[in-house]
């Protein structure tokens, strides 16, 4: 009988041999499949906002709550991040074709900065990341600081 258990116990251990090795080879394989870390996350009327550690609570907050009243946070899904790259901010958007930009749209966005830079983060200066769904830049532009005064002015 004591062979019997003996047998088993030998048969247990062969099994836990083969497990752990094929349950570490799991857990690799699961945690490469899974999404990086885009920082924490705000959700506002079904748009995701992440924000690394470079900026606060309170400014993806205020970068959330002013999308909401602008209109592009108004209830379909959309993807943005907010970080910080020493003082300019980054604010990434998920935009799948960027091809779509043509240059008045590219102009918009650029005077979109500056509201961004004046209305939300207390004139630091704003660059918008275009970027694929993984969060990886495909176009930027950026903050238009050479005159924020003429581009105004150009714009009335």
């Amino acid at each position: 009988m004591t062979g019997f258990f003996l047998c088993m116990n030998l048969s247990y251990m062969v099994n836990l041999k083969v497990r752990y090795p094929l349950l570490l080879f799991m857990m690799l394989v699961l945690g490469s499949c899974s999404r990086p870390d885009y920082g924490a996350l705000l959700h506002f009327n079904n748009a995701e906002l992440y924000f690394t550690e470079r900026v606060t609570e309170s400014e993806a907050t205020r970068l959330g709550e002013y999308l909401v009243d602008y209109g592009i946070f108004s209830g379909q899904v959309i993807t943005v991040q907010l970080d910080k790259d020493q003082t300019t901010y980054l604010f990434r958007w998920v935009f799948p074709d960027t091809t779509t930009l043509d240059s008045t749209a590219l102009r918009n966005v650029g005077l979109f900065t500056i509201q961004l830079s004046e209305e939300v983060f207390h004139h630091a200066p704003v660059d918008i990341h275009f970027c694929n769904e993984r969060l990886e830049t495909q176009k930027v532009v950026p903050f238009l600081a050479t005159n924020t005064e003429a581009v105004r002015q150009d714009q009335e």
